[in-house]
């Protein structure tokens, strides 16, 4: 299954429960958690969790900027300043009560970064040359030569980190991920040494596809050497696409080669689409549509939502499955809802993705402002998916 990591929502929220239910009303069945900026209601997010059925693996840390408002707390996570790297392990182990609250089993961990100047700065720089067209491998291989230099007394310092976090909480599995620039922790070599240094603590690899292709543009390392290499201890991948130097946009029409993903992907990977802000509802639908043409969802309990344009897309809205004589009468919120054309949704009057591979497309409904409305029941409303009365003149008693 396809989970949304609430990246992409959590800003207009600023708490998790309405944030995961605006993506479970989209018809997604799996969520990962990421609240950054305020203090996250871990106990309600559990609850919207279990009563909107759908599943939470992965905790995005920190969760909190908390006393961090200034910045990120987690890229001090290899500093050789001990002060600085403890109080990095305290903001990861922030996630350790949303994951029990949620039901997740896996804490996604930045691992820091060698100090350099303006790395960040340099390499955005880069990326905009080679956009131009510009070579920049000379000044790359030099910095990479600067990084390895450096690289040994965090490197250390990254693995001391990740025991602590392993002996804080042994029964969570904290996921390194592949990160976006040059100087952060791990490259594909560190990967390796820090999971021989974990021997059999809970410690696996987290894969991004558009952090691995911004990497490859450098000429760092070939996207796809990450799950060559290292596939058999990856528990998760975030997948989200680039075009140009920007990353974070939803799959398809972009740079990545998702049909490589998909083969070098294992089934039993957590698989999360971490979107920006910026993105519309239909283009997370779109994304998550893409990944299923690839077989990025193969085998999953409740594949991706199909976006839809018209009525003669839905399939036969007389199908004889789960009709009743009344209509669903729900008081629903602003947003976007996936209502069932296919009538075989455990989740009624909701899309639950059980229409794959059938005819059948859920109705995709924009409501602008909190409203009741009255989906139809009967399946035989003139006005799908909204109810025109038709079950009652079909019952002789209206």
């Amino acid at each position: 299954m396809i989970a949304i990591s609430t990246t992409w929502n959590y800003h207009r929220h600023g708490a998790i429960a309405p944030a995961v239910r605006e993506i479970s009303d989209l018809g997604f069945t799996a969520v990962e958690i990421r609240a950054k900026g305020a203090v996250p209601d871990h106990q309600d997010g559990g609850r919207a969790i279990r009563e909107g059925r759908i599943r939470c693996r992965s905790i995005h840390a920190p969760l909190t900027t908390g006393p961090w408002i200034d910045g990120d707390p987690t890229r001090d996570f290899a500093s050789t300043d001990e002060l600085q790297r403890t109080r990095a392990v305290r903001a990861v182990l922030t996630a350790v009560p949303a994951a029990a609250a949620s039901g997740a089993d896996i804490i996604v961990v930045h691992a820091g970064e060698v100090a350099m100047d303006r790395a960040a700065e340099r390499q955005e720089g880069w990326l905009a040359d080679i956009v131009k067209g510009k070579d920049v491998t000379s000044e790359v291989t030099a910095a990479l030569a600067d990084r390895k230099k450096l690289r040994d007394a965090h490197l250390e310092a990254a693995a001391r980190s990740l025991f602590d976090l392993t002996r804080a909480a042994p029964d969570v599995t904290f996921a390194i991920e592949g990160r976006l620039h040059f100087h952060e922790i791990p490259n594909l070599e560190e990967v390796e040494l820090l999971l021989l240094d974990a021997g059999g603590r809970r410690v696996a690899y987290w894969h991004d596809t558009g952090h691995a292709h911004l990497i490859g543009k450098l000429g760092v390392t070939e996207p796809l050497a990450w799950l060559d290499s290292h596939g058999g201890r990856t528990v998760g991948i975030h997948l989200h696409d680039v075009v140009g130097d920007l990353d974070h946009l939803p799959p398809g029409g972009g740079e990545v080669d998702w049909p490589g993903i998909a083969q070098a992907a294992g089934s039993a990977m957590v698989k999360v689409m971490e979107i920006h802000r910026r993105h519309a509802p239909g283009e997370l639908l779109r994304g998550a549509d893409h990944l299923a043409s690839v077989g990025l969802c193969g085998g999953s309990l409740h594949p991706p939502l199909l976006l839809v344009s018209s009525c003669s897309d839905h399939g036969d809205w007389e199908s004889p499955m789960h009709k009743r004589q009344q209509p669903y009468v729900v008081d629903e919120n602003a947003g976007t809802r996936a209502v069932c054309a296919c009538g075989n949704s455990e989740r009624l009057p909701y899309c639950d993705g059980s229409h794959f591979g059938s005819k059948y497309q859920p109705f995709m409904v924009q409501i602008d402002e909190p409203k009741r409305v009255a989906w139809c029941g009967c399946r035989r409303s003139g006005n799908p998916p909204y109810c025109d009365g038709t079950h009652a003149k079909a019952s002789g008693s209206g």
